[in-house]
């Protein structure tokens, strides 16, 4: 076993059985290809089948999962969100509102990366609705970043 390595999880959850074997949660651990022996490295993949449905506590936590409505849930909690963010007009407008602030990162994002290929700021501020300022000022961010690296690159 390898020594202070952090427990490190990725959880996949997917919409089908991924290994289609007909089970709720699947654990994966590495090997060694050279020796076919396990890897302790504190890497754990869990692949959970979100079309499992079984009379279990999975089984109603995938159902509820994919409860367009808080009725008829099993799991009072999960309910109580479902019914905030679904069912009020409170928790609608909160869900716009964190929907509205993902969009506009990923626009900023992705204005980045049409500057870095060259694109003309008019052109990325029209396409994703953008103001042409913040596009400048994006623009002079990209200029320093690539100025620093550059740096970097003949430091190293």
């Amino acid at each position: 076993m390898l020594k202070n390595i952090p427990n490190n999880f990725v959880i996949c959850i997917t919409a089908w059985d991924p290994f289609g074997e007909g089970l709720p949660i699947y654990h994966r651990r590495g090997r060694i290809e050279e020796t076919g022996e396990p890897c302790e490295n504190g890497a754990h993949e869990i692949y959970v089948n979100g079309a499992w449905r079984g009379d279990d506590a999975f089984g109603r936590l995938m159902s509820d999962l994919h409860s367009l409505t808080s009725e008829g849930m099993h799991y009072p909690a999960l309910a109580n969100v479902v019914r905030r963010y679904k069912e009020t007009e409170e928790g609608r407008m909160e869900m716009y509102e964190g929907w509205e602030e993902l969009r506009q990162y990923d626009h900023l994002l992705t204005a980045k990366k049409f500057i870095q290929m060259g694109m003309s700021p008019t052109v990325i501020a029209e396409g994703l609705d953008l103001s042409l300022s913040k596009v400048e000022v994006l623009q002079k961010e990209c200029e320093a970043e690539a100025v620093e690296a550059k740096k970097h690159q003949l430091e190293a």
